[in-house]
């Protein structure tokens, strides 16, 4: 809520700056906000229940403690190499782009990883490491973009929001997976990226030309 408040003072303040702006310049712009606020939402539930209940969903399945951290380090890892990856393809082919294949991408990664194991996990885990960190960047420069004036606030306002939403899925996963198993609830954790990369669609295209 603050976060869209904010969006909506600060592009109202540059719509009056423009008297020759379309009407509905503000309403599109804090369209773009709201549709960019819930990818953020969805990329973190994702990115915290992973790396919350992955070593448990294996654990459950008879697999050691050792080989249940060894697959989320084949996660964590290249997560934070994604972030340059994602960063880096922005520039050049576009945020929105990069936004929806690694949200895309993130969906059958997950899916697979919870009907795998042995060596497959250890491809999947990387990909979708790799998938979730290269939308981190992306996202946070996205709303600089769209809310130009405050970036340190707005910067700060996007990464609380990103810790929040993922304390949120993970609760909200807990409550489900005590209901129907820990295994399935992951299993439809699997589509909430497709949903992600559905709305990002719905982002303004910011190809470079």
């Amino acid at each position: 809520l603050v976060y869209w408040a904010l969006a909506a003072r600060q592009l109202d303040y540059a719509d009056k700056a423009k008297t020759s702006s379309s009407p509905t310049s503000l309403s599109v712009a804090l369209s773009a906000v709201i549709t960019l606020t819930l990818v953020i939402f969805l990329r973190s539930w994702i990115h915290s229940s992973v790396s919350t209940y992955v070593p448990q969903v294996y654990r459950v399945q008879g697999f050691s403690t050792e080989f249940a951290s060894n697959v989320l380090f084949s996660i964590l890892l290249p997560l934070a190499i994604g972030g340059l990856i994602g960063g880096t393809l922005s520039d050049k082919i576009g945020r929105r782009r990069v936004l929806i294949v690694s949200t895309g991408l993130s969906s059958p990664a997950l899916w697979g990883l919870m009907h795998t194991a042995g060596p497959a996990s250890f491809i999947l885990g990387p990909v979708l490491g790799l998938a979730i960190g290269a939308s981190l960047p992306v996202t946070l420069v996205m709303a600089q973009s769209l809310i130009p004036r405050g970036m340190g606030l707005v910067s700060g306002i996007v990464l609380g929001f990103t810790f929040i939403a993922g304390a949120i899925g993970v609760a909200v996963n807990g409550v489900i997976a005590d209901q129907v198993g820990l295994l399935p609830t992951m299993t439809f954790n699997a589509l909430l990226p497709l949903a992600a990369a559905a709305l990002a669609f719905f982002l303004p295209d910011d190809r470079p030309r």
